[in-house]
């Protein structure tokens, strides 16, 4: 039988004991309603270790005795300040002050927003430490006793504030939300993607069937592939009314971009065998997979090297639905980095014009540190994705819509061959 659990308590631990303070200012925050709010802003870490954190916190007359702290899915070595750029109904910071709570973010001294962190327990210990001493600077500000303490977080924030209730005692409460299990994930994802590829034409006649007025028979005027799409998609639990989104021409392919590398790891031979064996959808005569595949040769515009800026696109990339977003920016996702997204894809044809072609969905895990810029939909910016150099760049062949692979005898490249989103 084993021992008793053993709860952790910062307050004890000389490893975060030498807290520094390194900003200290007044600051006015932008608020939903059109407002502002005055905070003070404290920006500090610990002496000796990576952890550093940020605290809003409201005027006095607004303080409620309390604080909320938010674990982002993936954070990043300066994550402690990735809320301050948020704004609107998606503002933290601005939740925080209208509440009469003060705000903490720290880095959970992380040193790669991907990959895993080489001590899981620095998570929940450096987040635990922040909010202990953030109750020491908060006493000391507003004359209280003890502020109660509530940590948050969904998708992987989530599992990180279950890891954090259940192994300390720095908060009184916490709210994990959208937590992923191996039966949601991936196939949540891949069967959207899929759902989105093989019902494109047909979003509009689905909504329409189940609007008002409409004739309640989502199925009506379907081809037999939609239908069966359409049926396996919400036996899985999508609701068919939600596909007003991509009715409206709102195309998005989640997090898939994340979770495809690591699919490909787990099952590898499935990416060539449905291209080449018999049975799979890939290889059956007339079937859509197969219809809807394309291949072409193409130039890469423009490559450039790590730590060159990509254009801004103003997006905040720490939320649960835009966490995993910063992989395709810093290049610190797994296995050196995955290469995806749809949107407008900007390459030069082999007579030497210039071309745009949408895409969507997964293009392939690449190695090293190389990037293509590419127009994504998000903001209109320019998004930075890693590949593996292959000599002088050569020609690629985009490859069933959402993949990018080298021509046949690339010397070099080790890119991998890909099929489509299962």
């Amino acid at each position: 039988m084993s021992g008793k659990k053993v709860i952790y308590d910062a307050k004890k631990d000389a490893y975060y004991g030498k807290p520094y303070i390194d900003a200290d200012e007044m600051r006015q925050r932008d608020m939903p309603d059109g407002s502002r709010k005055p905070f003070r802003y404290v920006h500090g870490g610990f002496e000796g270790t990576r952890a550093k954190f940020v605290f809003c916190f409201p005027v006095k007359e607004d303080y409620r005795g309390r604080f909320y702290q938010y674990l982002c899915p993936f954070p990043g070595p300066d994550e402690e300040i990735a809320s301050l750029g948020r704004s609107g109904e998606d503002d933290t910071i601005a939740f925080c002050l209208s509440n009469g709570a003060y705000f903490i973010e720290t880095n959970m001294e992380s040193s790669a927003a991907f990959g895993g962190h080489p001590d899981p327990q620095k998570v929940w210990k450096s987040s635990a430490a922040a909010a202990e001493y953030s109750r020491q600077v908060a006493q000391a500000y507003y004359g209280c006793g003890r502020p109660y303490g509530y940590v948050f977080g969904g998708s992987g924030g989530g599992y990180k504030t279950i890891a954090c209730i259940e192994n300390t005692n720095a908060w009184d409460g916490a709210c994990p939300f959208v937590i992923g299990s191996p039966y949601s994930l991936p196939n949540t994802i891949t069967l959207h993607v899929q759902g989105m590829r093989t019902l494109r034409h047909a979003m509009g006649k689905i909504v329409d069937a189940l609007d008002a007025g409409g004739s309640g028979d989502m199925y009506e005027g379907l081809t037999e592939d939609e239908a069966k799409m359409l049926r396996e998609i919400t036996l899985m639990g999508f609701p068919p009314r939600a596909w007003f989104m991509e009715a409206a021409g709102r195309w998005d392919d989640g997090s898939l971009p994340v979770l495809m590398p690591g699919i490909r790891q787990k099952d590898p031979e499935y990416f060539r065998d449905f291209w080449e064996k018999p049975g799979y959808l890939g290889t059956e005569p007339g079937s859509n997979a197969l219809r809807d595949r394309l291949q072409f040769k193409s130039r890469v515009v423009s490559v450039h090297l790590p730590g060159e800026k990509a254009e801004e696109t103003g997006e905040y990339s720490n939320g649960v639905d835009t966490a995993w977003k910063k992989s395709l920016v810093d290049g610190s996702s797994p296995g050196g980095g995955s290469v995806s997204e749809g949107g407008q894809h900007q390459l030069r044809d082999r007579r030497g014009g210039r071309k745009e072609y949408a895409f969507g969905g997964y293009q392939g895990q690449l190695h090293h540190h190389r990037h293509v810029l590419w127009h994504g939909r998000y903001g209109g910016g320019i998004k930075v994705h890693p590949f593996r150099r292959c000599g002088d760049i050569g020609q690629f062949r985009l490859h069933s819509g959402s993949v990018l692979l080298p021509p046949p005898g690339s010397a070099g490249c080790r890119l991998p061959r890909m099929g489509p989103v299962p």
